[in-house]
């Protein structure tokens, strides 16, 4: 069975790029060990493997000494560009709620996605 790869837009890994780069952490070097380079953050209707979304957030989270990097990263970009799962929470009237949802959200997409084919790249968003 193949590989299932979760694809996410870059929106916010540009957003934690910039704020890297704001506060003189070496971009370059962040974006190289989470897999990633500029290009792949600025094409127009691009997509990024989401373990390397997240590689960025832990990155940017120590870089800037902050474990709830997260959570402060959210209050300043607009959750409505941030597609499905952004509707999710937004949605939400709890943050466990918002999990929730998004958990099955992902558990449908996923059985979806494999009774689809079985060597596709998935794009969840």
């Amino acid at each position: 069975m193949a590989s299932v790869s979760f694809l996410v837009r870059p929106l916010w890994t540009r957003c934690i790029a910039t704020e890297l780069k704001k506060e003189g952490a070496d971009v370059g070097a962040a974006l190289s060990a989470s897999g990633l380079d500029w290009h792949s953050l600025n094409k127009a209707e691009g997509w990024i493997p989401f373990v390397r979304h997240a590689e960025l957030f832990e990155i940017a989270a120590r870089e800037l000494k902050n474990n709830c990097y997260g959570m402060t990263l959210a209050q300043r970009v607009n959750v409505r560009d941030g597609d499905v799962f952004a509707y999710l929470g937004v949605a939400s009237h709890t943050v466990e709620a918002a999990l929730r949802n998004m958990a099955r959200y992902s558990r449908v997409y996923s059985e979806a996605s494999r009774s689809s084919s079985s060597s596709m790249t998935v794009r969840a968003l």
